[in-house]
């Protein structure tokens, strides 16, 4: 019982390859070309706007809020660690 065997020839092989390579590359070089372009949404800039507060202001900040103030503290010893941005 053996059922047909699909067998592509080569040059058809490599014109299927080319064009995928094509279409990544494409859409690669599409996303890293609007890569900065994208803004913070309205809870991240409060995040970062937040975890730039000097801790004992981002506790009494975050009193209030249904959700403790972990996240805005790891995010403050992140930004701490690393380069500073230009968010």
């Amino acid at each position: 019982m053996d059922g047909p065997v699909l067998d592509a020839k080569p040059k058809e092989r490599t014109t299927a390859r080319i064009a995928l390579l094509l279409a990544l590359l494409t859409g690669f070089a599409l996303r890293l070309l609007h890569l900065g372009a994208e803004s913070l949404w309205y809870d991240e800039t409060v995040s970062v706007h937040l975890a730039r507060q000097p801790i004992p202001a981002m506790i009494a900040h975050t009193a209030g809020d249904i959700h403790p103030p972990g996240y805005y503290l790891l995010l403050h010893l992140w930004q701490q660690l690393t380069a500073p941005t230009l968010l």
